[in-house]
């Protein structure tokens, strides 16, 4: 199974490309590692620091619906990370 994973905005990352592609992942929350795995240092990006818990300013939508961190995703779903922007 191959899931898209995005970041919006599409330079959270600079690294790495707007769109990577993880396998054999079932939940959301499994996705992330998965990406994480590839690329540690997203680990503090989007987890708290030493959890699983999101940071407070992301959030998570598989094919543009809001979802949770232990949603179910399928075959070709796109999961995208969104970040939360502020400033003045």
């Amino acid at each position: 199974m191959k899931v898209k994973i995005k970041f919006i905005p599409k330079d959270m990352i600079p690294e790495l490309r707007n769109e990577v592609v993880v396998e054999g992942a079932s939940t959301v929350k499994e996705a992330l590692k998965k990406l994480i795995s590839q690329n540690p240092s997203l680990k503090d990006e989007i987890f708290e620091s030493g959890t699983e818990k999101l940071h407070s300013h992301i959030l998570i939508a598989v094919n543009d619906q809001l979802k949770g961190i232990d949603s179910e995703i399928n075959d070709n779903d796109e999961v995208k990370i969104l970040m939360a922007l502020s400033g003045g």
